[in-house]
């Protein structure tokens, strides 16, 4: 009830101050602000909330009893990365309670997510109201560490449009240092070799819409996702094998339980905005970067790839939308 509150209010911001019905930057200014720390307050204050959390819990549990001596000490953890072990360890020698790593990671993530917000469109309620809708509650209270790896790419995205690359490779550098997908970022600036105009894209969209149809019609998506289960260790180097085998191939497995009522709603508020703005901006509608609509149509494709082999697509399609 609360969630839904917020959105309301959020909704009724977008209208008043993004579309010019209330025209009071003061106050359209310390609204912004209020809702930022009150979806700060939403996060850091809440207590094992998410499927995900307990997990954290007990990392930073244990790390605050175990003595780090040398950096080797860092690898004692499995499937986490160094970034993350160490704000635990941080953390944990100011307070011992999760609570704290839980505000400094409310604070810090979302700051970002609203700073960058607030530098790239004037919408920022509309931004805010789409951000909670398809992204809060994963980033907030499920997928910590990727969450951080996602706020090190926004803070490096000027860069990697203006071409700084010491200071985007850094960027890159501090996501990998919290999730393993954070690597997926390198490949970003090879897309300034990639030509593409709304007729590729198109293709390409419709193509991959067809292979969709066709995989989940005859069963391909269920035979790739097991043969990679089985033959590509590599794809799951980012993810949990027992909790993705069982998942989905398990005896309580719901490989599609997104599409209910509220996914189809959060895929629509994801999809329907990047698709127009990828044509508004090859029609020059909308003046962006080439970089970002190349981007804006890889997460596209992205996101309805993990529709079909969420196997191998689960652990990046916490970048584009989240199941939440």
């Amino acid at each position: 009830m609360i969630y839904i509150s917020t959105l309301i209010v959020i909704f009724i911001c977008a209208y008043a101050f993004d579309f010019g019905h209330v025209n009071n930057p003061r106050l359209k200014s310390v609204c912004y602000t209020l809702l930022l720390i009150w979806l700060i307050a939403l996060s850091g204050f809440s207590y094992n909330v998410g499927s995900d959390i307990p997990g954290y819990m007990e990392d930073y549990a244990t790390i605050a009893h175990h003595k780090f001596n040398t950096w080797k000490d860092l690898s004692y953890f499995e499937n986490r990365q160094p970034g993350w072990i160490l704000l635990n360890i941080i953390c944990s020698r100011i307070y011992s309670k999760y609570v704290l790593f839980q505000i400094v990671m409310a604070t810090f993530c979302n700051y970002v997510i609203f700073w960058f917000i607030n530098k790239h469109t004037k919408y920022i309620f509309t931004a805010v109201f789409l951000y909670c809708v398809c992204s809060y509650l994963n980033f907030n209270f499920n997928n910590l560490r990727q969450t951080f790896a996602i706020v090190f790419f926004l803070i490096g995205y000027d860069y990697l449009v203006e071409k700084k690359w010491l200071k985007y490779f850094l960027c890159v550098l501090g996501a990998f240092m919290f999730h393993s997908t954070g690597i997926i970022c390198i490949l970003f600036p090879l897309f300034y070799y990639v030509t593409v105009n709304i007729k590729t894209a198109s293709i390409l969209l419709l193509s991959i819409l067809a292979l969709i149809v066709l995989m989940l019609r005859f069963g391909g998506a269920d035979l790739l996702s097991e043969f990679f289960l089985k033959n590509a260790d590599f794809a799951l180097y980012f993810t949990d094998r027992e909790r993705i085998v069982d998942a989905y191939f398990g005896e309580n497995a719901n490989k599609y339980d997104e599409l209910n009522v509220f996914g189809i709603i959060q895929m629509v508020l994801f999809v329907s905005p990047i698709i127009l703005t990828i044509i508004g901006g090859f029609k020059r509608i909308i003046n962006l970067p080439q970089i970002t609509l190349t981007l804006l149509l890889f997460y596209l494709i992205l996101y309805l790839l993990d529709f079909v082999i969420p196997v191998v697509f689960s652990g990046f399609s916490v970048y584009t939308i989240t199941r939440s």
